[in-house]
């Protein structure tokens, strides 16, 4: 299928993106969503109970995902061919409001900063403070990523260390598909 303009059109230019262009159920397999990566969903909460991560199904189509499609269509909603279709990213797609293959332009804005990764900065500028690392209070924003989609908080005393391993999780789990990775590993 041919693209329509990734940028928007011209009654609303510049406000669209191209992602759904690129995450879309497209012939492109290497932007789909990899299947190593459904099990960065899966981990331990505090109390060594198995835990899933509710981002998956606002992440990727598929397994643990989001296993329907087009939940505001007026069609209505489709289900997931997970054998047929393996994993698609579901974040910067239209496939909740657009059933079409054809349909890739995304009415999702262009996100250049978002508050979540505001505050896992923050939580990382605690824990390597200059002066003295505060982990009770980088933990604090962990928790206020962590309670807006609803998954439990940490309560427990951890090291330096073992807070910036949580960090890094959380980054890993809340920015999946926003072209964050490559920096974060870096």
């Amino acid at each position: 299928a041919a693209f329509g303009e990734p940028e928007g059109n011209n009654q609303n230019p510049g406000r669209e993106n191209v992602h759904a262009q690129l995450y879309s159920w497209t012939d492109w397999a290497n932007w789909a969503f990899q299947p190593m990566r459904v099990n960065d969903f899966l981990y331990k909460d505090e109390d060594g109970n198995d835990y899933q991560d509710p981002r998956a199904a606002l992440t990727f189509y598929g397994g643990i995902g989001d296993n329907t499609y087009c939940d505001f269509c007026s069609t209505g909603v489709l289900p997931y061919d997970f054998a047929a279709n393996s994993y698609w990213y579901k974040k910067s797609t239209n496939k909740e409001y657009k059933a079409s293959e054809n349909s890739l332009e995304s009415s999702n804005n262009m996100r250049i900063l978002r508050y979540a990764d505001v505050l896992l900065m923050r939580a990382e500028c605690k824990l390597f403070s200059e002066s003295a690392p505060d982990v009770p209070a980088a933990i604090g924003f962990i928790n206020k990523v962590r309670n807006r989609i609803g998954a439990f908080e940490y309560h427990k005393s951890y090291t330096k260390e073992e807070a910036f391993v949580l960090l890094q999780r959380e980054r890993q789990l809340e920015l999946m598909g926003e072209q964050s990775r490559y920096n974060d590993l870096k």
